[in-house]
């Protein structure tokens, strides 16, 4: 094929669709759907332009068909491979007739019109097959380009009303006469999850929602894939806040949550869920004022996220919701806190987790307030925050909360998502107060700010003012009790409100406050702060976020003085240097993330977590005893080129390819005990195995992620016949071409039932020699991971690939990091923040042979590797070499406390089994 002679772009299309009739001519924002996919494949070079109806709907595409320059064809409604084989005979006898088909369907408005344009020049580099079209985008964004010849010969073949129909399949349902190529779509256009054409009403919705979007956000027409890929996204997507709406709670949760939705609302779809049949009357007023509308009464369909800003959640209430999809819970203080998919806290809560339950715990019997109870529920308004005491339901569900405190730590805590002052104190406007990093006061000299929220629940405002003002400083409180502003002495101004008081706060030197947002936001502005506590829980809060905290009750004036005459600390989160951070940004990144299943059995599970990181959440399976990531915040990683050399140089100093050889000897030492459980397998002394000596007497091993095939060196010279697989292609070819072994680019555990390979010409043999590998069930003596296993999200069919691969007898070798090992045991926290966000699994020893054996392996042999004494506690100063350090490799590798572990498993049906 010359260029682009003789290549036609035929749409078909017709108006008597059953799901949606008429969807052809549907108005989507103000054009025909079909004028959509007629405008995309105008892009693709072509020598013809064809829509191709039945006969019926002629009249009615006909001015579309004129407006876009396409020659207009009929033919039958149903039988479109005969419609298309009518539109080719038409231009049989032309000058050009058509030799290549590039098909397209009216209902797919979406047209990755670069990925049709690639495919048509991968069409001509493969020497142009019968069938090619690319795998792996969206339903509905791709197309096929078929050799026009094949479809003659297509139509005389099959009768069958499917392949008719259908076109493609005429070729693809019959490989023994055609050549069909298959080819997984590039990274950037790999997206078989999402759906983009137009088939019943609901289809219809999401295309008016993802036009909508392309044309708000000024995309030309039609789209590029990237525009379609965002628009899908956020027609696929909504984010469903559920914000606290309770009396005497505040309005700073429904606040927070309004801004956020307006800020995420250009980007992805956002809706504000309203529990209850009723609600107080400053919801209505909060949510017109800020100027939302997208407000339900019942959880939409499909949303991606939950992000609870309800001040105090009950665990029930989360589990409902993470069954629906994952739950971010902003500064969350009820027992619900432990379940959320992922915790963001702007405020920092307690460090540790027991000591967060035990301040609660004091809370209730020895607060210097007065009705404690009723005053901690109330005054939690500033900080988002409770104490987590064990509930009902968690203890019905026999869940000991205290059993789990690294469910309480937060995933994420970020002052600066607080929305910080634009104004602030002049630089260094209080330095010549700073002494020893506190500030030194004269109470007479300066003036404060006491404000306690806007309900001041507690009542404790004004009385810590008048404590204050009787060591002669000029106070300004805020009252929300007052109806009008009021000098109550000569030197306390009493104001109901302040307008605007984020951006007032400079005004003052000191402000006196609850732990809470205005603390935060003071800081910003320049100011000194002191914490009054309405709880002990409060004060503990303050107390370990660095600031001047005097304790739980009314303050005194002698209280005051104290921290006069001590000096006002001055906290490290914040300073009036602090630049701002978009929360909205970060949950918008959240919105990314994924939820994970349990790999091995595919539970969610209903535990609370077991670790928490900025990246991920980690789990353990109620069945299996599997820990896995449930909630991943990062991009799939891309295992090309570049993850072999630049990744693998900045964690290990040298390329991939440079450290072959040490990789090789860890090979030979693998192959090696492979060999001793081979060995003990059918050569027992017992009767000869009926497995010994197949294929034609070698033993074959099949590495999955070979890379760049150290592992596969080793096995061929350990006397093996070697066949690798994996995803990179760089690393495939290497394998081929360089070392000289089979191996074949696949993405485990979708294997060919065999693959092409070349042996090249040696000194001997002057011709290269074409081989056909076979990956056939039973094929292989041992198959092998080595550090793979991890980054499979489904393992259940990897693990059942793997039995179905091997031989009675077969044997299972991988290496993977062991939750089992020093740091596992001793800083699980570590464990969890530094394991890799494409590790699914986490496997533990001690879980192993019960996880395997749900497969049909036993477990022979566990080797700890990895070991590490600086790991253990206590001992990372320790001199490598030394007395301690030698002590604790002992001990490390007596009590296999390794960081990682090989497995070397046999597929149960062995002799001595």
């Amino acid at each position: 094929m010359s260029g682009y002679s003789g290549v036609a772009v035929i749409v078909q299309a017709r108006l008597n669709s059953s799901r949606l009739p008429r969807k052809a001519l549907r108005n989507l924002c103000g054009k025909p759907l079909l004028a959509y996919t007629l405008d995309a494949m105008r892009q693709i070079p072509a020598e013809r332009y064809i829509l191709a109806c039945d006969h019926a709907s002629q009249a009615a595409f006909a001015p579309i068909a004129e407006q876009f320059r396409y020659t207009l064809i009929s033919g039958s409604e149903t039988d479109v491979l005969d419609r298309f084989c009518t539109v080719i005979r038409q231009f049989e006898s032309s000058l050009r007739p058509i030799k290549t088909v590039i098909r397209a369907t009216a209902d797919n408005p979406f047209l990755f019109t670069e990925a049709a344009e690639a495919s048509l020049k991968r069409f001509i580099e493969l020497k142009e097959p019968d069938y090619f079209t690319y795998t792996g985008l969206p339903h509905g964004s791709g197309i096929e380009i078929i050799k026009a010849k094949s479809l003659l010969t297509a139509e005389q073949l099959t009768k069958e009303p499917y392949d008719r129909e259908h076109v493609g399949p005429a070729l693809y349902r019959h490989t023994d006469t055609f050549i069909c190529v298959m080819e997984t779509a590039p990274l950037h256009w790999y997206a078989p999850h999402l759906r983009t054409t137009v088939d019943t009403q609901a289809d219809f919705d999401r295309a008016e929602l993802m036009m909508e979007y392309l044309y708000q956000a000024k995309v030309p027409m039609p789209p590029s894939s990237s525009a379609i890929l965002k628009a899908c996204r956020y027609a696929d997507k909504v984010i469903v806040f559920v914000p606290s709406v309770q009396e005497g709670l505040g309005t700073g949760h429904l606040r927070r949550a309004c801004t956020l939705m307006r800020e995420l609302s250009p980007q992805i779809r956002c809706v504000l869920y309203l529990r209850g049949a009723s609600h107080p009357p400053f919801v209505e007023e909060v949510i017109k004022t800020m100027g939302i509308t997208d407000v339900c009464t019942e959880i939409p369909n499909r949303p991606c996220l939950f992000i609870l800003d309800n001040f105090r959640t009950e665990p029930e209430e989360v589990q409902r919701l993470r069954k629906i999809a994952p739950v971010i819970a902003l500064d969350e203080g009820g027992d619900g806190r432990a379940f959320a998919d992922y915790l963001v806290d702007v405020l920092p809560a307690l460090p540790d987790a027991s000591l967060f339950r035990q301040e609660a715990a004091q809370d209730q019997t020895h607060n210097r307030v007065h009705d404690t109870q009723t005053l901690v529920q109330k005054t939690r308004v500033d900080t988002g925050l409770a104490d987590p005491a064990s509930s009902e339901t968690a203890a019905q569900a026999g869940i000991d909360l205290r059993d789990y405190a690294d469910a309480f730590n937060a995933n994420c805590t970020e002052v600066r998502f607080i929305a910080l002052p634009k104004k602030r104190k002049q630089h260094g406007a209080l330095s010549k107060y700073i002494k020893n990093r506190r500030y030194v006061f004269n109470p007479e000299t300066v003036r404060a700010l006491v404000v306690c929220g806007g309900e001041d629940a507690a009542q404790m405002a004004l009385p810590a003012a008048s404590a204050l003002a009787a060591l002669g400083t000029e106070v300004s409180v805020v009252d929300p009790n007052e109806k009008n502003y009021v000098q109550k002495q000569l030197n306390v101004y009493v104001y109901p409100y302040l307008e605007n008081l984020r951006e007032r706060l400079c005004e003052w030197d000191i402000v006196v406050t609850h732990y809470g947002f205005t603390a935060f936001e003071a800081l910003a502005a320049g100011c000194a702060v002191i914490l009054i506590a309405p709880t002990a829980y409060h004060h503990a809060l303050g107390t370990a976020a660095g600031f001047s905290a005097l304790p739980a009750g009314i303050p005194s004036s002698e209280d005051f003085k104290t921290v006069f005459n001590a000096g006002i600390a001055i906290p490290s989160l914040v300073t009036p240097e602090s630049e701002e951070k978009s929360l909205a940004a970060f949950v918008l990144k959240l919105s990314a993330a994924t939820a994970q299943r349990c790999p091995l059995c595919d539970a969610q599970s209903p535990l609370p977590p077991q670790g928490r990181a900025e990246n991920k959440t980690v789990s353990v399976c109620a069945q299996c005893g599997m820990h896995y990531p449930s909630f991943i915040v990062a991009e799939k990683k891309d295992y090309s080129e570049q993850y072999f050399f630049e990744e693998y140089q900045a964690q290990y100093g040298k390329t991939y390819l440079e450290d072959f050889e040490s990789i090789k000897r860890q090979g030979l030492r693998r192959m090696a005990l492979i060999n001793a459980v081979y060995a003990k397998v059918f050569h027992s002394g017992k009767e000869t195995s009926l497995f010994d000596g197949l294929h034609h007497g070698t033993k074959r091993i099949l590495d999955i992620g070979c890379a760049y095939g150290p592992f596969l060196a080793a096995a061929k010279e350990s006397g093996w016949s070697p066949v690798g697989t994996d995803i990179a292609a760089e690393a495939v070819a290497y394998v081929c071409k360089t070392l000289q072994i089979p191996a074949c680019q696949a993405p485990f555990p979708v294997l060919p039932a065999s693959f092409p390979f070349t042996v090249d010409r040696t000194f001997t043999d002057q011709r290269n020699q074409l081989l056909s590998i076979p990956l056939e069930a039973g094929g292989f003596s041992a198959v092998t991971m080595w550090f793979v296993i991890e980054h499979f999200p489904d393992l259940s069919s990897v693990l059942q690939k793997v039995s179905e691969l091997l031989i009675g007898g077969g044997i299972f070798a991988f290496s993977t990091p062991a939750l089992s090992g020093v740091t596992g045991r001793w800083n699980r926290r570590l464990f969890f923040a530094q394991s890799p966000t494409d590790h699914y699994t986490i496997w533990d020893r001690r879980q192993a042979k019960k996880q395997l054996a749900q497969y049909g392996f036993t477990v022979k042999k566990i080797v700890s590797i990895g070991h590490h004494p600086e790991r253990f506690p206590h001992a990372a100063k320790l001199k490598r070499g030394g007395i301690r350090w030698n002590i604790l490799m002992l001990i490390s590798k007596l009590f296999k406390l390794g960081d990682s572990m090989e497995i070397y498993a046999v597929k149960q049906g062995a002799i001595d089994d």
